[in-house]
């Protein structure tokens, strides 16, 4: 895979930096050593995309990091890790990336209280890298946005006659605002442009859009088995998103499994697709060509494969 080759060689340095301050942060915030294990252990794994894609944002337009892009970076992996311990108990998933999530090793009430723990060093690396009022204001936006997202998933459960753009607004609010804050972040700590960095974050909301169709669609094929999830598991626990729309769409008149798969693979890849050449339109049109516009060029073209694996670290 191309991303992955990216991030093994070019981006190792960041992502070792982004370690090192997670790292930090818990030895001296945190005073209990049973607890700065669960936070190790909540913050160890994962290929830190979104302060990486945060990164690559701010590169763009600003080739040299400092201390206080490194801070918003890791307040970004932070907030990250929090919406996943909080995920994994409400969905009742037993494993993330092939290990253990975190409820399922330490118990429901601690994966509450340590995913509020992460929250608040959160907003602490966040007000460290700045005070600027647009980026506190689309800050708390995001975290309003996330739980909201996560909430219409559990109302949802079950229901599958909630239309396609109810269904939106939960994608967008689970995981497509993230990386719209993510990628406004990065551009507007480079350049200060507002207008640029809506521009920016658009990109990150069709991205955003793009993975977690494919992200439905890999459940549903049961390419996330080697990460410890069960085949199928959206559709066995009632949840409701754009795939498991597909499959009911297409289940009362396909028999034949094999061609069930087919179309609601083939239709599924389209709208991942419109999403990924809006994207391709707003790079386009941003008419910047150096390195980093190059990596993300990379990630529109890996779209249609797996967009995750399993780390050496993760093993």
């Amino acid at each position: 895979m191309i991303i992955k080759k990216i991030y093994e060689h070019k981006l190792k340095k960041y992502r070792n930096k982004i370690n090192n301050q997670l790292t930090q942060i818990v030895q001296n915030k945190i005073d209990d050593d049973k607890i700065i294990e669960m936070m190790h252990y909540a913050l160890e794994s994962g290929r830190r995309f979104r302060p990486l894609l945060f990164l690559l944002t701010y590169k763009i337009f600003q080739p040299e990091l400092d201390n206080k892009t490194y801070q918003m970076a890791t307040a970004i992996e932070l907030l990250h890790k929090a919406s996943l311990v909080h995920d994994d108990y409400l969905d009742g998933d037993k494993y993330r990336r092939g290990k253990a999530s975190f409820y399922h090793k330490y118990g429901d009430r601690m994966a509450v209280i340590v995913g509020d723990i992460l929250v608040s060093l959160a907003f602490e690396e966040f007000l460290k890298a700045t005070n600027d009022p647009y980026l506190v204001q689309s800050w708390s936006r995001l975290y309003r946005l996330l739980a909201l997202g996560e909430a219409k998933d559990l109302i949802w459960e079950g229901n599958q006659d909630i239309d396609t753009e109810k269904l939106k607004s939960m994608i967008y609010g689970k995981t497509a605002s993230f990386l719209e804050f993510v990628m406004i972040a990065g551009c507007y700590l480079a350049t200060r442009n507002q207008k640029l960095a809506t521009k920016m974050g658009q990109f990150g909301k069709e991205i955003g859009f793009a993975f977690q169709i494919m992200n439905d669609l890999n459940n549903w094929c049961g390419l996330e088995k080697k990460l410890g999830r069960l085949p199928q598991q959206d559709i066995i626990s009632g949840k409701v998103n754009l795939v498991t729309r597909l499959v009911q769409q297409y289940q009362t008149s396909v028999i034949d499994p094999a061609k069930l798969k087919e179309r609601v693979t083939n239709e599924a890849k389209e709208l991942a697709l419109q999403h990924i050449k809006a994207a391709y339109c707003i790079l386009e049109n941003l008419d910047i060509n150096n390195k980093y516009t190059k990596v993300l060029a990379s990630l529109l073209k890996e779209f249609d494969q797996e967009w995750f694996w399993v780390d050496r670290d993760d093993q």
